[in-house]
C-alpha cells in the first residue's frame, strides 16, 4: 500500500508540475511532516483544485502526508481528476 502511496503522490506531482504554480498559504496543519521539499505547494494546490480536502479535528484541517492512501481515497482523488478535466 506504501508503493501505491508513493505512486499517487508522483502521479498528482506530475499533474501539477504541468500547470503554474502559484504560492499559496499552508492550508493544512500537519504540513511540517510533508515527505519532500516542495510537496507543501503541490499538496496546497491540489486542494485548491478541490482534489484533496483533508481531514478536520479540533478545528485544525489535516493532510496526513506520511499516511498510507486507501482505496477509497485513490478512486475519490482519480474521480476528482476526470470531472476536473472533463472527462468522467
Amino acid at each position: 500500500m506504501k508503493k501505491t502511496k508513493h505512486t499517487v503522490a508522483l502521479a498528482l506531482a506530475a499533474m501539477l508540475a504541468c500547470q503554474p504554480l502559484s504560492v499559496y498559504a499552508a492550508t493544512f496543519a500537519d504540513m511540517n511532516q510533508a515527505p519532500w521539499a516542495g510537496a507543501e505547494a503541490s499538496i496546497n494546490k491540489a486542494a485548491s483544485l478541490g482534489l484533496v480536502v483533508g481531514e478536520t479535528r479540533n478545528g485544525k484541517t489535516y493532510f496526513r502526508p506520511r499516511d498510507s492512501v486507501s482505496l477509497s481515497e485513490s478512486c475519490q482523488l482519480a474521480y476528482k481528476l476526470l470531472i476536473q478535466t472533463g472527462t468522467a
